[in-house]
């Protein structure tokens, strides 16, 4: 049993995940980026940089620096291995498009795949509305 003494997040609304037994993570979760020692707090911010293509939108790398809510920082990396794109919509003021990458994940030395995607507003000639940083 966690007890308030002992656990940091045992008053903590970010310890409200729908899937736990006394605020620590179900054994179905046991590696969840914001675990450690197997008590879960929420995210509080993330950063996200993309290394792209040549073609300047279709994203090669993702870094993703998380900070849970205890403050504990967590860094991941997505390679992306596979690709697909479509279009969503294109008319007179320009086309958005979706490019929905697998994605091998890695932190803190353990591997697992999910997906990096993206969907972008584009001008008429081409260039991202918003830029990919």
């Amino acid at each position: 049993m966690c007890e308030a003494a002992t656990c940091p997040h045992a008053s903590a609304a970010s310890a409200s995940h729908p899937i736990r037994l006394d605020h620590r993570l179900a054994p179905r979760y046991p590696d969840a980026p914001t675990s450690t020692n197997g008590v879960h707090a929420s995210v509080r911010e993330w950063h996200v940089r993309t290394e792209l293509a040549d073609d300047g939108l279709t994203q090669r790398v993702v870094h993703l620096r998380v900070t849970d809510k205890a403050g504990r920082v967590h860094e991941l990396r997505g390679d992306l291995v596979r690709m697909a794109r479509g279009v969503l919509r294109e008319d007179d003021r320009g086309r958005t498009v979706w490019l929905d990458g697998l994605a091998r994940w890695t932190y803190e030395g353990r591997v697992g795949y999910g997906i990096a995607e993206y969907l972008h507003q584009l001008a008429p000639d081409g260039r991202p509305l918003v830029p990919v940083t």
